[in-house]
């Protein structure tokens, strides 16, 4: 599998790293379209073996499932191996102009396209037990996102005192 540091993203995330130093989010087109299969095979895994934080967020009606996990890359191989083999965390730090960089955890949502459960607007930061504005999360979409369906970010947003 390609990494980013191979395929020259890390050089670009470096020129990338004033637009996400003043806007809070660039746009990494294929970064990491050579890990999605093994991802998804991860993905599997942690649905049928779900860890501690598990959360069944859908409404019980739906035809379509929603669902979250996080903290399981010591555990499903294929996460453990996704972020110490891709290269994200190289981005990572190139992005915030960092020598080092330390995994906080990874977070795996799955909302399948017939889930009616609607993702209410929010903010990550007061999630993260983290201080400082040298925080990065990656959104890795496993299958293809209609427009209408994809994340959405507002520019600068991370620079606001709430």
């Amino acid at each position: 599998m390609s990494s980013p540091v191979a395929s020259g993203t890390v050089a670009l995330a470096a020129d990338l790293a004033d637009s996400f130093t003043a806007d809070g989010a660039v746009f990494l087109s294929g970064a990491f379209a050579d890990w999605v299969e093994m991802l998804r095979d991860g993905v599997d895994r942690n649905e049928a073996d779900p860890g501690e934080f598990f959360a069944d967020n859908g409404t019980g009606n739906d035809a379509g499932r929603f669902w979250d996990d996080y903290c399981n890359w010591n555990r499903i191989p294929e996460y453990e191996f996704f972020a110490f083999n891709s290269g994200i965390a190289d981005v990572a730090a190139a992005l915030m102009r960092s020598q080092t960089i330390q995994l906080f955890h990874e977070h795996v949502l799955v909302k399948e396209p017939s889930s009616t459960r609607h993702t209410p607007w929010h903010c990550d930061a007061p999630y993260y037990f983290v201080d400082g504005p040298q925080t990065v999360s990656f959104w890795i979409p496993l299958d293809p996102v209609p427009l209408e369906s994809t994340l959405r970010l507002i520019r600068g947003s991370h620079l606001w005192d709430e």
